[in-house]
């Protein structure tokens, strides 16, 4: 094995996923791949009933969320890079529904293994179900469920 994806999100268990993903992947002499998935803001862009004056996210509004979004997630998984310590790492930032864009991210990358979180508790798991759940039932590569305890 030679290409490690380490997808990390803000969840209390990212740390631990991250030292554990990077540990096995030092071990086994791979190119370490840090992966953060922003979920697509066309969810919170659609159009609601004009309650109390809110019409919902919609144009810029909806431009500045997403550039904001991964702005923020850009600066995480740099500052997740740098906890490591080690500059050889690579770092993307995607967008889209979590599961099918780091499947999506295996395949081109040509990832050997996925190491993740047991449970993702991000606000949107309501909507687009568990992400680790989703990586397992359609990934062609081996993943590393790293357990939250």
């Amino acid at each position: 094995m030679k290409r490690v994806i380490i997808a990390v999100d803000f969840s209390p268990i990212a740390q631990k996923v991250t030292e554990q993903g990077y540990a096995a992947a030092k071990n086994m002499q791979a190119t370490v791949c840090l992966v953060h998935v922003v979920a697509d803001v066309s969810y919170y862009a659609m159009e609601y009933s004009p309650l109390m004056g809110y019409t919902g996210l919609g144009g810029d509004n909806a431009r500045q969320l997403a550039g904001d979004m991964k702005e923020e997630a850009r600066n995480f998984i740099q500052a997740t890079a740098q906890h490591l310590g080690d500059d050889n790492i690579e770092s993307v930032v995607l967008e889209g529904d979590p599961a099918e864009a780091i499947i999506d991210f295996s395949i081109d990358w040509k990832a050997d293994l996925i190491v993740m979180g047991a449970h993702s508790r991000g606000a949107l798991d309501i909507l687009v179900g568990n992400v680790t759940a989703g990586v397992l039932k359609r990934s062609k590569v081996p993943v590393l469920v790293v357990p939250e305890d």
